[in-house]
């Protein structure tokens, strides 16, 4: 049967070499080697040139084999005619390449290449395998690029995998992959069908993407090798496992090309305000002109991909005499980020379909003159966005070496008064702008001509060693004086100790050495110690501390990058910070976040959204109660720097790209043109945890920031202003009247932002408060069940009833128990097999009306996607919630008409890989942090308890702890009442109740001491608190504290 398929590939595709007799060598066209098939012809040329045909129709006009962003020339060619095969390398094109049968393998060189396989119906190109350099340790094997050229017949492209389609060339020109820095790759196609003039169509696998040389200008990143019509295909990285395969099929319908054009923004990077205009332009190239009657069509979206505006125009005449130029209005009705899909498309003849896609923005300026220095000679990007953006602190990035080589002296020293008038041009946007703080590392770096220049004034070693240490110190001083005069005062001495050195040689080397410096030039600089990378390096500075490093600086900075999310266990790891600082008595000088960004940046590039088909997920969200959660934690967001702000080519952590401001951007503009100056008050209790009302004031302004977990919920508000003007988190913005001095609004996991009069009062209302506590907790009875549990690497698993420990956000719970982020993982064997289940059992059957789910959140969250809420009834599952297609929702609350049970649960039919359709190291496996079940309302509440920080309670056997619970009195009369404990199994207390009088609207504490008993079971216990009246339960739910039991190992 072997034998039969070869004799059958043999007959259907042949290889002709070229004969050098009949002298067709001569012409340096002719094909040293032509192999023929049904749907194809490949010719394969003296000087490594390769090209591929379909009839007359020109698929490939050539191969290019890049290796270090330079092509090369593939001059080695040898045919292996048994097996079809043509295999090219690197080297000097040969003379006469002689048609001979034999194996390449064991005598080709170890140089890049790959090898054309011809099959009946398909040519396949496979990359060289090399090998890693001798004598070098680990290194690699070189890597290296095989790009396509295309025909200029090719005319249109369809994205196999998502259905997406474009005329050639392709809009999309390259764009960096934020897994590799700095490499350059197109439009992330893996598998793409390509039409040609004829109708022909050739579908393509195995490549990383298309793209094409800039059209009508200079190309820096692209070789003139890739230069073509149409574009061209690439493998990046090729390896020999990725094959490249051609599939040619004839055609039948021909097909008119479409032109090319650019879209072009009336406004700086797309940014739009309220009162204008969204107006683009179309500007056609002229090397691609099209007659004809034409339409664009546009459908645009908001920053959660909900439909917001549709429309159509027709475009005429794309011809040479004509304007080579249309405008169109994407003007939506809203405000905030925006992306819209453009179509091009020919309505007189069958031709390609061109696609665009554009982001733009609409907000209201705090300094609407700054937008037009955008793009201006001598204005920093970075300092005029954080303008343009409203924020309120930035970190400077200054260089010694670059201050020394534009300002130095003869002598060495620096012109200050010619450095301070560049620096106060560098701070102009500042002025007419935003900005209150500035924090500036002292960019104490070095470099090779400060070297040389050194060298030839010192030539002895150890004088040179004392001059360069001189002259930093020098440096220091006077760089902390003259900053000083312009308004800086705030200092880091280096960035990230803890990625390179233990405290012990931060304090030695560091900050003894560079402290006195900066204090000599300014006494009353504020020194930062720390600029530590990760929210959870607060043991490290805690050690700095022990060490006595504290007399080496004075506030405190670090970079808060979690897998925790912004939202209550944030909170909680900021208090581990201020908790170090309290220990040791120094907290006046405060803390600074001097780079602050979601744990994976504020965006993806399109070739990540195209490699994993991912949904464009909005962190606007998370920008926001970034700063507004800091607030809380007495962090203001002067002393605050969002990582980064422009665009500028090292990663993905930008706000603001080449083209236009992210969701993100925008979200943090609206929060700061809404609090603009005003300070952070207090925050006033509400009555579910994880509901914030936060208090902002200026000299006239009162600002109201309200959210949530996530969960919608209604909020009631008694103010004394005649108006209240409600804003959303992109700027949407609304004036209510109350009536009666009330409003009632919805609230979310996003901030609304509500603004009075600076002498009105604004304040949440309790009224209509009902008693209504959440079942699903141990010590009340409850227990929990999974249709599997992970196994940790090492070890117990996490029993399922973590998911029920009381602590929704498991940072108390699975957090202390093993570090853990979700109360439940299934095993790992339940990979993309459903349905899975976690279910919660109650002691009795009661009426049950509301569960609320609590999920994964956070670090590349495996966020629910399809999901019921089941109760058991009448012996069997009753649906009585569902939820499909979730993408966003990390809380979600289920509300249902009562009935009696004692069982219900989640019952999962589908789980996102985060915001991936599928990548292969975020396994879609059901995970939940926590479940809660409520019965339906029960009688007036007349107070609720003040939800404190989660905390890490870690006690041993025989242990103590303190339990604090605050309750918040919700009506206007004092309220009596006495606050009892329900303790688990194996804890004590020497009273479970305490009387409490509360006075009208006030507020009560309450301190008890529990104790684990010496025979306590490693795990968690819960303790639950309720509030009494008489036996009348007057609290609206429980309030729960987790002890996590571990023995102490030695």
């Amino acid at each position: 049967m072997a034998f039969a398929a070869a004799l059958a590939h043999a007959a259907a595709v042949s290889i002709r070499g070229s004969d050098p007799a009949v002298g067709e060598l001569a012409d340096k066209d002719a094909p040293a080697y032509t192999a023929k098939a049904d749907t194809y012809t490949t010719e394969v040329f003296p000087d490594g040139r390769v090209r591929i045909l379909a009839g007359k129709t020109v698929i490939v006009r050539n191969l290019v084999l890049e290796l270090g962003r330079k092509a090369k020339t593939l001059g080695s060619i040898i045919l292996d005619e048994r097996e079809r095969r043509i295999t090219l390398r690197e080297g000097e094109p040969i003379g006469n390449p002689k048609p001979e049968t034999r194996d390449p393998k064991p005598d080709l060189p170890d140089l890049p290449g790959f090898t054309l396989h011809f099959l009946p119906d398909k040519v396949e190109i496979i990359p060289a395998s090399l090998r890693a350099p001798k004598g070098r340790g680990k290194a690699e094997a070189p890597v290296f690029d095989i790009s396509g050229v295309f025909g200029d017949d090719a005319l249109a492209v369809r994205n196999l995998r998502s259905g997406d389609v474009d005329a050639l060339p392709a809009n999309y020109i390259c764009s960096r992959h934020i897994f590799s820095f700095y490499q350059m790759y197109g439009r992330y196609w893996p598998e793409i069908e390509v039409t040609h003039a004829d109708g022909t169509r050739v579908e393509l696998r195995g490549i990383t993407g298309i793209s094409h040389y800039a059209i009508g200008k200079g190309d820096p990143y692209t070789n003139e090798a890739l230069k073509g019509k149409r574009g061209y295909f690439a493998l990046r990285e090729a390896k020999p496992e990725n094959v490249i395969t051609l599939t040619i099929t004839p055609g039948k319908d021909t097909v008119e090309p479409a032109p090319y054009f650019t879209v072009r923004p009336d406004k700086p990077r797309s940014l739009f305000y309220e009162d204008e205009r969204v107006v683009y332009h179309l500007d056609f190239a002229r090397d691609y002109l099209v007659p004809g009657q034409w339409l664009l069509r546009w459908r645009t979206e908001d920053h959660m991909q909900r439909e917001v505006a549709t429309g159509e125009r027709p475009v005429d005449a794309i011809e040479a005499g004509h304007p080579l130029q249309a405008t169109f209005d994407l003007t939506p009705p809203e405000m905030g980020y925006f992306r819209a899909r453009l179509t091009f498309s020919r309505t007189d003849a069958k031709a390609a379909q061109r696609t665009w896609d554009v982001s733009f923005s609409r907000i209201r300026p705090e300094c609407p003159k700054l937008r037009d220095l955008d793009g201006k000679g001598g204005v920093d990007s970075e300092m005029l966005w954080a303008n343009i953006l409203g924020m309120r602190g930035i970190r400077l990035n200054p260089s010694f070496a670059s201050t020394w080589r534009e300002h130095h002296k003869p002598d060495g020293s620096i012109e200050w008064e010619a450095w301070a008038k560049k620096f106060a041009a560098f701070l102009q946007p500042a002025k007419q702008g935003t900005l209150k703080g500035f924090f500036s590392f002292l960019g104490l770096d070095w470099s090779g001509d400060l070297d040389n220049w050194f060298a030839e004034k010192h030539p002895d070693t150890e004088q040179r060693k004392k001059a360069i240490t001189e002259a930093k110190q020098r440096y220091l001083t006077e760089y902390a004086r003259e900053a000083a005069k312009l308004g800086v005062a705030v200092w880091e001495p280096i960035n990230e100790p803890d990625l390179s050195m233990p405290p012990e040689k931060y304090l030695e080397d560091v900050l003894k050495f560079q402290y006195p410096a900066v204090k000599a030039g300014n006494p009353d600089a504020n020194f930062l110690g720390g600029s530590l990378c990760g929210l959870d390096k607060y043991r490290w500075l805690r050690r700095l501390y022990e060490l006595g490093g504290d007399k080496f600086f004075d506030g405190v900075s670090f970079h808060p990058y979690t897998g925790n999310g912004f939202q209550e266990v944030y909170r909680s790891e900021l208090d581990e910070w201020w908790q170090v600082l309290r220990d040791f008595k120094d907290t006046s000088h405060g803390i600074w976040m001097t780079e602050s960004a979601w744990h994976r940046g504020w965006m993806f590039n399109d070739y990540v959204y195209d490699r994993f088909n991912a949904f464009r997920q909005s962190q606007a969200r998370h920008a926001a109660l970034m700063h507004l959660n800091a607030e809380a934690m007495a962090i203001p967001r002067e002393r605050i720097y969002p990582f980064y702000l422009v665009e500028h080519g090292y990663n993905e952590f930008f706000l603001v790209t080449y083209n236009y401001p992210t969701p993100s951007a925008i979200a943090i503009q609206v929060m700061n043109e809404c609090l603009r100056d005003a300070k952070f008050e207090r925050e006033i209790p509400l009555p579910t945890f994880g509901h914030h009302f936060q208090l902002y004031r200026d000299a006239s302004r009162t600002v109201v920031v309200a959210f949530t977990s996530d969960e919608p919920a209604e909020l009631d508000v008694a103010t004394d202003a005649a108006k209240v003007v409600a804003t959303d988190m992109m700027g949407n913005r609304r004036t209510l009247e109350p009536e009666g001095g009330k409003l009632r609004l919805t609230i979310s996991g996003d901030p609304t932002y509500l603004a009075v009069g600076g002498k009105n009062k604004i304040e949440p209302l309790y009224d209509g408060l009902r008693v209504r506590f959440n079942m699903a907790i141990p010590t009340l009875g409850a227990t929990a069940s999974a249709s599997s549990v992970a196994k940790p690497k090492k070890g117990e698993p996490l029993p399922p009833a973590t998911a029920i420990a009381g602590d929704p956000t498991c940072w108390s719970s699975a957090g202390a128990l093993t570090g853990a982020r979700r109360g439940w993982d299934e095993d790992e064997s339940g990979k993309d097999q459903w349905p899975d289940w976690l279910e919660v059992k109650l002691p009795n059957p009661v009426p049950i009306a509301r569960v609320r789910v609590w999920h994964d959140y956070g670090a590349w969250e495996r966020v629910l996607r399809d999901w019921d809420i089941q109760a058991f009834v009448g012996g069997q599952w009753k649906t009585v919630d569902s939820a499909r297609g979730n993408r966003y929702r990390s809380v979600t609350d289920h509300r249902f008409e009562p009935l009696t049970t004692d069982r219900v649960r989640v019952l999962v039919h589908m789980v996102n890989s985060c915001l991936f359709e599928n990548i292969e190291w975020i396994p879609k496996l059901s995970t939940l942090r926590a479940v809660e079940v409520f019965g339906p309302p029960g009688g007036p509440a007349k107070a609720f308890f003040i939800h404190d920080l989660p905390k890490k309670r870690v006690v041993a056997p025989g242990g103590e702890a303190e339990l604090a619970f605050g309750v918040r009195n919700a009506t206007a009369q004092p309220v009596a009442g006495e606050l009892r404990l329900t303790l688990p199994e194996g804890v004590t207390t020497e009273a479970t109740a305490r009387k409490v009088s509360i006075p009208a609207n006030g507020e009560a504490r309450c301190v008890f001491k529990v104790r684990l008993g010496e025979q306590a079971t490693e795990g968690l216990h819960t303790i639950v608190a309720a509030f009494y009246e008489g036996e009348a339960l007057i609290s609206t739910d429980y309030a729960a504290r987790v002890l996590c039991c571990k023995r102490q190992r030695h």
